[in-house]
């Protein structure tokens, strides 16, 4: 539980540090926090003055990603397992892609 705590306050700090150092707002600021940790991603992305078809595609490429965050929690998991986390990440990249391409 600490790691996956751990995880999210880390990440959600580092994308409140970035977005407050560059000035970037809106849709970029909603995606760079989904791409960093999901869940305060897809809430900035469900604020955002932009049409719903447009939410619905940002919301499954930063779900269908989920964030660098997850990936940190799944690379502490797998780690006592010596296991490759690069099958794993290019596969929710691919997610995210494919998500893209339904919609």
């Amino acid at each position: 539980i600490l790691t996956v705590c751990g995880a999210v306050l880390f990440f959600s700090v580092i994308s409140r540090l970035f977005l407050d150092i560059l000035p970037v707002g809106g849709v970029t600021s909603a995606l760079v926090s989904g791409l960093l940790e999901f869940v305060t991603g897809t809430v900035k992305i469900s604020g955002l003055t932009i049409p719903i078809m447009d939410k619905l595609v940002f919301t499954s490429v930063v779900v269908g990603f989920a964030g660098l965050s997850v990936h940190a929690q799944v690379m502490a998991v797998i780690a006592r397992f010596h296991l490759s986390l690069a099958p794993y990440i290019i596969g929710k990249a691919m997610h995210g892609i494919i998500y893209v391409h339904i919609l």
